[in-house]
């Protein structure tokens, strides 16, 4: 890529060890609108199932997780967090281990929609009547048996976006100097599945 200099867009993480444009999702400010709904309807004790702390979607959807506590004047609990899943059998593993402590969490917050799905394997099979918020919609989430908040955004426009940057390149490439790399932030939006 260096070699060619060819113009390069990247979707959905930033860059490492390149300068590129990229399009992000707003995975701090979904997190946190999630997690401030689950605050807003009366859960003081919140759990989180999420990817391992590498991944940057991850760590951004925690920073977002954690900062809507902060808000709130509440500290969430070390043992109420799991920071490994990267499958659904992961995840519901996960959630059960948090879902069988005498003090569990009254709400899981989870990092995307495989996650959610393990995590809502483990509430639904307890029959914990734990609440579930989640980063990204997903196919037939209204018809789960337990209500679901969401985070959703249109990745059809994390494309678009990726697509107009790609082709502004290509068209500046030889008639103007190196521009500095852009970055653009899709928004989301928090969408509530009342169950089936």
């Amino acid at each position: 890529m260096r070699a060619r200099a060819a113009p390069v867009v990247l979707a959905g993480r930033p860059p490492a060890g390149i300068e590129a444009d990229t399009v992000l999702v707003d995975d701090f400010g979904g997190a946190h609108a999630a997690t401030a709904r689950l605050i807003a309807d009366g859960h003081r004790s919140i759990g989180f199932v999420g990817n391992p702390p590498a991944l940057f979607t991850g760590a951004e959807r925690y920073r977002g997780y954690w900062a809507a506590h902060e808000e709130a004047g509440l500290t969430p609990r070390e043992e109420w967090i799991s920071r490994g899943a990267y499958d659904i059998p992961g995840a519901e593993a996960a959630a059960h281990r948090l879902l069988d402590r005498t003090d569990a969490p009254t709400a899981l917050f989870c990092t995307n929609n495989h996650i959610t799905l393990g995590a809502y394997r483990a509430v639904r099979g307890l029959r914990s009547g734990t609440a579930l918020a989640a980063f990204d919609d997903f196919q037939m989430a209204d018809l789960l048996d337990v209500p679901v908040t969401v985070v959703a955004y249109d990745a059809d426009e994390v494309g678009r976006r990726a697509a107009r940057l790609l082709l502004d390149r290509i068209d500046k490439k030889s008639a103007t100097p190196r521009q500095l790399p852009r970055r653009t932030v899709v928004p989301t939006q928090i969408v509530h599945h009342t169950g089936a």
